[in-house]
């Protein structure tokens, strides 16, 4: 009996670390524990600005050429 008691202590053992790798991962992402400001955009939304940008500029290439190939025509 006492065995089993012992194996059982393995599989909780391993739930807590689970729990407690997802509590931080949970703090990374949803605070500002490394960027260390105050009210900022946390670190998944950061590296959207550079991707609105580019969407910005490809679509003012993409204007530019529709207006060239009218002026051409």
């Amino acid at each position: 009996m006492q065995h089993k008691r012992i194996a059982n202590g393995g599989y909780i053992g391993l739930l807590m670390l689970l729990i407690s790798v997802v509590i931080i991962i949970f703090f990374i992402v949803r605070t500002d524990l490394f960027t260390g400001q105050k009210n900022s955009k946390n670190m998944l939304e950061q590296g959207n600005d550079a991707i609105k940008q580019a969407q910005e500029v490809k679509n003012l290439i993409e204007k530019n050429n529709q207006q060239s190939a009218s002026d051409v025509f």
